[in-house]
């Protein structure tokens, strides 16, 4: 099986902003996923090919772990392209449950299987990402979040917080 890139810490970075950016995002305080829980995806796909606004898709948990049964790692429905990487994986309430940051390598798969794989991507869990915070030390602020939103309310906080990031040389 081949993903790319590898996940691990690696895969996060802490970026500053000398100006304020929006509001939030709140991490899931009970990190546990459901198989079959439904997630929206926020991020900045293909932006040379369709738009360099923020699209968000729907998806769900389809697997608790990633390739070769990560445990950092889960896998998810959502399609996504590259410029997705980085960007919040978000529950029924708004709360950040992940970070995408892979997809199957479907060409190599289907070179192996004869079969195209779909929609199996991977993001970063959410105790990974707090245990990467806290490491940078970050503190992340608690928030009971017992409401479930529409996923227009979802996109809405996912608007507010989530940012195209282009690296150049």
């Amino acid at each position: 099986m081949s993903t790319r890139p590898a996940a691990g810490h690696a895969d996060l970075a802490l970026l500053k902003s000398p100006l304020p950016l929006g509001s939030p995002l709140v991490v899931r305080s009970d990190p546990t996923l459901a198989l079959g829980e439904d997630l929206t995806v926020a991020g900045f796909p293909l932006p040379e090919l369709v738009t360099t606004g923020l699209t968000v898709t729907a998806g769900t948990v389809s697997a608790l772990a990633g390739p070769n049964d990560k445990r950092s790692l889960f896998q998810l429905t959502a399609p996504i392209q590259p410029g997705n990487s980085g960007g919040p994986v978000l529950d029924v309430t708004g709360s950040v449950i992940g970070v995408v940051v892979s997809k199957l390598d479907s060409v190599a798969i289907a070179n192996i299987t004869g079969d195209i794989p779909q929609n199996v991507n991977f993001a970063i869990t959410a105790a990974t990402l707090e245990k990467f915070l806290q490491s940078a030390g970050v503190t992340l602020s608690a928030r009971l979040a017992d409401r479930h939103l529409s996923r227009v309310q979802v996109a809405a906080l996912a608007a507010g917080a989530t940012f195209r990031v282009v690296c150049s040389q």
